[in-house]
């Protein structure tokens, strides 16, 4: 059980968990890190931090911080592993108000010089130099329409390649990376790793992930690969998602065609211009989502405050 700002962008606390392979659970085992400080981008966990942890955990010991649950006696309807230590271990600490606005402030001057890097991005968006031209989707790429393999080849014990469907296999994020849940022993189509994999029948028409792996991919997907440069298309097609849903034909059940697809008509600038662009780009994401961490801390640590001061309110400390 970590404290708030162990992880860069998990939100409040963190619980990780570890598995023995190839063995049955018979006992979790428990233990609570207490740093003794506020962890974050400035002030990361070390290996001070879990020497304790690595100590104990040799032999799964009882102690102040650390203890075992039978699997027996956890409820088999909600699997529930919720923290409870039975030393008190759980009891909330309450930082002073001081800190806690100290925090704050912290946080309110690192989100301003992320807002101040996003800013500077913006130069990207500047008018098209010579040498950009309108291309078609499929004269700058190959796109490879997927096709089912017949369900009894399926399988999810590894037999045969990897087979990806659609969103079940897809990670969180237009540039998440695909995941294994099923195999098949007779692939039709094939995509590359790095290509781009684009939902184009359904509800989640539009939605992509980026292929980890050589793949038999499903009809309900298609993979995309850049004859020049990976990325611009990556993001040409992300920016595109609600057109690319918007033109599926079926009023019930959108369904892209292939054809469809490599119609699609978008700015194509030079090689070294789509390397600067794309670079770019994928710089804004990333401040983006630092951003977005940063307010996740910081409303974390308002409410720290408001239960701070209603601690010293009903303590006489005010």
């Amino acid at each position: 059980d970590c404290p708030g700002g162990t992880f860069q962008g998990a939100g409040v606390k963190t619980v990780v968990l570890f598995f023995e392979k190839g063995a049955p659970t018979r006992k979790i085992w428990f233990y609570q890190l207490d740093p003794g400080r506020n962890l974050g981008k400035t002030n990361p966990l070390n290996d001070d931090d879990l020497a304790e942890f690595v100590k104990l955990k040799k032999t799964s010991a009882d102690s102040p911080k650390s203890w075992s649950v039978d699997a027996a006696n956890i409820d088999k309807k909600t699997f529930d592993l919720s923290v409870k230590n039975p030393d008190g271990g759980e009891e909330i600490a309450h930082r002073s108000p001081e800190e806690i606005m100290d925090e704050i402030a912290a946080l309110d001057a690192e989100s301003a010089e992320v807002l101040a890097g996003i800013k500077a991005l913006q130069s990207v968006f500047t008018r098209q130099e010579d040498g950009w031209q309108m291309k078609r989707l499929g004269d700058v790429c190959e796109i490879i329409m997927g096709q089912s393999p017949d369900g009894d080849t399926y399988n999810t014990t590894g037999e045969g390649v990897p087979l990806i469907n659609g969103p079940v296999e897809f990670s969180p994020g237009s540039f998440g990376q695909t995941i294994k849940s099923k195999f098949t022993t007779q692939p039709t189509k094939f995509c590359k790793k790095n290509d781009l994999i684009l939902c184009v029948r359904g509800s989640t028409t539009g939605k992509m992930n980026i292929a980890a792996f050589d793949a038999c991919i499903g009809r309900g997907v298609a993979a995309i690969r850049a004859k020049v440069h990976q990325p611009w298309i990556n993001h040409f097609i992300s920016s595109k998602r609600d057109d690319i849903h918007g033109i599926g034909t079926g009023a019930t059940f959108p369904n892209v065609s292939g054809t469809v697809l490599s119609d699609l008509q978008l700015a194509f600038p030079p090689p070294a211009e789509q390397r600067r662009i794309a670079d770019k780009l994928d710089a804004l994401n990333k401040e983006t989502q630092r951003l977005a961490f940063l307010y996740q801390r910081k409303l974390a640590a308002l409410e720290a405050l408001k239960k701070s001061l209603l601690h010293q309110a009903f303590t006489g400390a005010l």
